[in-house]
């Protein structure tokens, strides 16, 4: 079981549906080996070729754990010993004498959640048993992941100390009673997602938002709840409390032909359209700067999403560049979206003369 130490491996956890597409992306990056499941992909490389792959965040991964290359078999009803064993060898070939606790994780599938309720069971068991054997406990040590396949497979994962992100890769939001739409949630999600601790100071009460294609009024409604003043662009009704809001404007045209009279903080745009036609929206508003920051989805086709993905950024980000300005682009499958992405433009603060 010991680990070819002239590569190494990672485990990310993906949508169901989209294993090629993550495989797509990591080939892209220069990683040749690897092993798709259900729900994850296990990729294999060698340590710069891996690094430089994991340098630029992956659109369609969830999660991205660095595992051990073999999964461990879990042929008998004792899950816990074979786990154990295989996980103190590992941790301390890893030079790793304590962990910050242990997570039991598994992929986002139908056959995945049948193995939930071993969670509550196996992840108290596993962290007992590997205390016994010498394995110490500290909050900043590294975060063990039991990933359980439906195949009565196990694979072993760490992440650095407060890295680990939501368990499976899937954020616990609640839907608002006061919001219109479900669509509320994947903008929930995405100012986690992007924003993160920034959030505060990227949505202010200050501000003012445009929201193209917003009706029912999903997107809109985050923006309020925090204050935020939206001008609603769609020729449909908005629902609930977004009626006769005064923090509201409602303007009944095509969002493609919308042009602000002056620039606001943010634009964003949840239309059914194709992906090329909604990333040539948002580069025309990046590239004449009507809006500092960007939220958009793109709907994406059948077949041949990573390269379809990757055109709209190139759209995007040329568009940005003309401008002369720093900026980023970042394009993530969220869990809330379905055969989607979302992505975020937004050009960032002049770098300081002493920074």
């Amino acid at each position: 079981m010991t680990m070819n130490m002239r590569s190494q491996a990672v485990l990310a956890y993906c949508r169901a549906g989209f294993e090629a597409d993550l495989a797509a992306e990591f080939r892209d990056r220069g990683v040749t080996s690897i092993e798709p499941g259900a729900g994850f992909v296990v990729a294999r490389a060698g340590p710069r070729v891996l690094e430089t792959a994991l340098r630029r965040e992956l659109t369609f991964a969830r999660t991205v754990l660095r595992c051990h290359g073999d999964a461990i078999p879990l042929s008998g009803n004792d899950r816990v010993s074979p786990v154990c064993s295989f996980a103190q060898t590992w941790l301390r070939e890893e030079g790793v004498a304590a962990i910050s606790g242990v997570r039991v994780e598994f992929p986002d599938t139908n056959e995945g959640k049948a193995q939930s309720r071993l969670v509550e069971i196996l992840e108290p068991r596993i962290a007992h048993a590997l205390r016994a054997e010498g394995i110490g406990s500290d909050a900043n040590a590294p975060l063990l992941h039991v990933f359980l396949t439906p195949d009565r497979l196990a694979r072993l994962a760490q992440s650095v100390a407060g890295s680990a992100g939501w368990r499976n890769g899937i954020p616990r939001l609640r839907m608002p009673a006061a919001a219109p739409s479900r669509s509320t949630l994947k903008l929930a999600e995405a100012f986690q997602v992007f924003l993160g601790d920034g959030i505060e100071r990227a949505l202010r009460p200050d501000m003012r938002a445009v929201d193209l294609g917003a009706a029912p009024g999903g997107w809109t409604w985050q923006f309020i709840s925090r204050g935020v003043r939206v001008m609603a662009i769609d020729n449909g009704d908005l629902k609930g409390d977004l009626v006769d809001n005064a923090m509201v404007k409602h303007l009944r045209m095509d969002g493609f032909r919308f042009e602000p009279k002056q620039a606001v903080d943010w634009m964003v745009c949840d239309m059914v359209e194709k992906p090329s036609r909604i990333a040539q929206l948002v580069a025309r508003w990046m590239e004449r700067q009507w809006c500092t920051a960007s939220i958009f989805n793109l709907k994406l086709p059948m077949k041949k999403r990573f390269e379809e993905v990757e055109k709209c950024r190139t759209v995007v980000s040329a568009a940005m560049e003309a401008t002369g300005r720093r900026y980023e682009v970042r394009i993530r499958q969220l869990y809330h979206d379905r055969e989607e992405v979302t992505g975020l433009a937004r050009f960032l603060p002049r770098a300081s003369r002493n920074g």
